[in-house]
């Protein structure tokens, strides 16, 4: 029986282009983007869609208001895939509904047209335009032949029962890949497993329903449980009365330091600064779901999990944090950022971690600013700041903990004073490196300043400095590429490698391999310090300790990196997914895995928790 008989030619291939187009994008977003484990699975969703089109889709077609429906129905389709393709290039997950309800707001427009638009994306538009080819070509009436009502409708009832059947099918034999766990059990645990079983849709009515109900008391009591606490060295590095400064750099790229360009190099000050200092070349960002990861993971060294604006959502002074710590020893402890307080809820966040002091863009004045620099939406320019923060640290008495967030680094890397643009950069065609290389040399200077400062107050030689990045700087071009190049086999955000620079005149200068990220920061502070343990809930490591530890990424599929190899937790089980071109391919058995799989149950369940506290 042909199916198609009653259709003209040209509404024939609206079908074909409308069944093409979203069954492409559909599977290349469950497949790349959401990392579904069960292609059986995928496979009768697909025919479930198939059948449901044929059956109550199709006939729209016949008439011009159905043409309407499926032409905007794609469309809309096409923004939601499009929207999730980018968010992955930049993030490594899909676009959540906490991304849409907690996020910031879209960036600005050129970011996406610099740095995430790829022109394989135009692929994905084709079949939008094809179609709308096809929706106003047809001119003339369709006379078409009467149908009895009832045996359509008894068509209809038999396709219905036969489409549940499947589906329903579909969701027990998929389900029972997962062991047969609860959808709340499921989701908690992966929402690709999630996904898989019960599909896209339902997938973001859950999320909604999570964000507005108190967790599942059965979820929390199984994962509360932290893992074995570690010792740390308890060697008395510093003076425990030294003053911290730590400075958070935007967008830094380990690859950046000494790297030049016709014969000038980018960051000349951070360049002879790590020559003096304990330069960590293995470092990583813990970025999950924005720039306030890096401060998440640092301030209370545990690891951030995708879909949890951690800043936003949670009450900080439930959780552990070095600031307490510091507090406790009598410090003055104060955070500086430039940008409006409010920005990822800093405002929230820094009080309730225990800051005495949260110094944003209403306490930097423009009078007093040295730079030509118009406002921008990230604040004031790194020069004036961190010269007016000077004067603060001038009135704070000592020892005190000063945390430092820089910001005109910042994507899309155009927010550096024009007069401060590198000659020797200006023939570099891409317009995103060109202003990366100029934004970055900007921000090497104004650091260069500000230890001239820091020295002409003596504050230099009684203070332990520490350098590091919230993240990479993301650039993909030919003239530059951000990162340490990963060979990975599954389309997953490689680990971000950053630069660490600690300084002190009691540590010797050496440079040094071991891997460790912003989670591993505070127990290393506490070590110098002469710590013996850290506290309870942190989960980061030492990094003076000799031995290597696998490191955590948790993205929706939660990386491991331990000795340049890349492992993935999937619902089946740990699989090796790519490995650092540093190191190369090597046979390496990952370790600790129970503690692994309790480190992450215990994130999730520990987030749910502190929830239902609050």
């Amino acid at each position: 029986m042909n199916i198609f008989k009653d259709f003209t030619i040209k509404q024939k291939y609206f079908i074909l282009v409308f069944l093409i187009g979203f069954f492409f994008k559909y599977n290349y977003l469950m497949i790349q983007i959401l990392h579904i484990p069960s292609i059986k699975g995928l496979l009768l969703k697909n025919v479930v869609m198939f059948l449901f089109f044929l059956a109550f889709i199709m006939p729209l077609i016949r008439n011009k208001l159905g043409k309407e429906f499926l032409f905007w129905f794609l469309f809309a389709f096409t923004v939601f895939f499009l929207f999730n393709i980018w968010y992955n290039r930049y993030f490594g997950n899909y676009l959540s509904l906490n991304d849409i309800l907690m996020g910031r707001g879209f960036r600005p427009f050129k970011v996406l047209v610099r740095q995430l638009f790829q022109p394989i994306d135009l692929v994905f538009i084709i079949d939008f335009f094809i179609l709308a080819f096809y929706r106003n070509s047809e001119k003339k009436k369709v006379h078409l032949k009467k149908v009895s009502i009832k045996k359509y409708s008894y068509k209809l009832m038999v396709t219905l029962i036969i489409i549940l059947i499947i589906l329903t099918g579909q969701i027990v034999i998929t389900n029972a890949e997962f062991g047969n766990k609860r959808p709340v059990v499921l989701f908690n645990e992966s929402s690709s497993a999630f996904v898989n079983v019960y599909g896209i849709i339902p997938l973001y009515f859950y999320e909604y329903y999570v964000n507005f109900h108190l967790p599942d008391e059965k979820i929390i009591k199984e994962k509360v449980e932290p893992p074995p606490e570690e010792a740390l060295t308890g060697q008395e590095v510093i003076d425990k009365k030294d003053n911290i400064i730590v400075i958070q750099v935007e967008s830094l790229d380990n690859k950046v330091l000494d790297y030049k360009y016709k014969g000038k190099e980018v960051t000349p000050f951070l360049n002879k600064l790590k020559e003096n200092s304990l330069y960590y070349e293995n470092f990583y960002s813990q970025h999950i779901n924005g720039s306030f990861d890096a401060e998440f993971s640092f301030l209370t060294s545990i690891y951030p999990i995708n879909k949890n604006y951690g800043f936003k959502v949670n009450d900080l002074s439930q959780f552990k944090s070095l600031v307490n710590f510091l507090n406790s020893q009598e410090y003055n402890t104060l955070a500086f950022h430039g940008n409006d307080k409010t920005f990822f809820y800093r405002h929230k966040a820094f009080p309730e971690l225990g800051f005495d002091e949260f110094y944003s863009r209403e306490d930097y004045f423009e009078e007093n600013k040295i730079m030509d620099l118009s406002e921008s939406i990230f604040g004031i320019n790194d020069y004036d700041f961190f010269l007016q923060s000077t004067d603060y640290l001038k009135k704070t008495e000592e020892p005190f903990f000063a945390f430092f967030i820089t910001l005109t680094s910042h994507t899309p890397f155009d927010t550096y004073p024009p007069d401060e643009t590198i000659d020797n950069f200006n023939s570099i065609n891409s317009r995103l490196v060109r202003d990366y290389f100029n934004s970055i040399a900007f921000l090497d200077k104004s650091i260069e300043m500000f230890f001239d400062h820091l020295d002409n107050l003596g504050l230099i030689d009684e203070s332990l400095i520490i350098i590091y990045s919230d993240h990479d700087a993301g650039i993909n071009k030919e003239e530059y590429t951000s990162g340490r190049k990963f060979i990975i086999d599954r389309n997953v955000k490689s680990p971000e490698n950053i630069p660490l620079l600690i300084i002190h005149p009691n540590i010797d200068p050496s440079v040094v391999s071991k891997e460790g990220s912003t989670a591993d920061l505070a127990p290393t502070i506490l070590d110098i310090l002469g710590e013996e343990k850290k506290p309870e809930e942190f989960l980061g490591s030492s990094l003076l300790d000799d031995e290597e530890f696998p490191i955590l990424f948790l993205h929706e599929i939660a990386q491991i990196l331990y000795k340049g190899q890349l492992y993935a937790r999937l619902p089946h089980g740990f699989e090796k997914i790519g490995y650092s071109e540093r190191v190369r391919n090597k046979d390496i058995e990952l370790i600790n895995k129970e503690q692994i799989i309790q480190i992450i149950d215990y994130m999730k369940g520990i987030i749910l928790k502190r929830r239902a506290e609050t």
